[in-house]
């Protein structure tokens, strides 16, 4: 009976093993799961403040993003009003200039006018003709 004592002996300690390694694994289970439980509640509160973070961010980039339109807004109207500002300037200097330039054409004519009245006089001046004194040609 030895031998069968012994075999109901290891048996039951084989038993009793498996018992202890399937309760040291379900509390492994159940540590593992409320780790998870609680990496999960953590997860979702750094979620939640960060996505707090980024709406109060985004609010914050909305705002100066509405003042930097704004402010661009106004910079265009003053760039316009400048624009039209400059270009009455601009036709009346053009005006001038132009006025300046059919002067300066006038005077150059009047001018040219004088320079062939007075070429035409030159050039009789250096014409070949037949100067008579006594019977020689010059």
């Amino acid at each position: 009976m030895s031998i069968t004592s012994k075999k109901i002996s290891r048996l039951e300690k084989e038993a009793i093993l498996r018992a202890k390694d399937a309760e040291y694994k379900r509390e492994q289970a159940a540590n593992l799961f409320t780790n998870s439980v609680q990496d999960e509640e953590e997860f979702e509160n750094d979620r939640h403040r960060r996505h707090s973070k980024m709406r109060q961010t985004r609010q914050i980039q909305r705002e100066i993003d509405r003042q930097v339109g704004m402010i661009d807004k106004f910079n265009e109207r003053r760039q316009q009003e400048l624009q039209k500002k400059q270009i009455p300037t601009t036709t009346t200097s053009t005006r001038s200039y132009l006025t300046s330039l059919s002067s300066s054409s006038s005077s150059t004519a009047s001018s040219a006018t004088d320079r062939a009245n007075r070429g035409g006089g030159a050039t009789e001046k250096y014409t070949t003709t037949k100067h008579t004194s006594g019977s020689k040609l010059y």
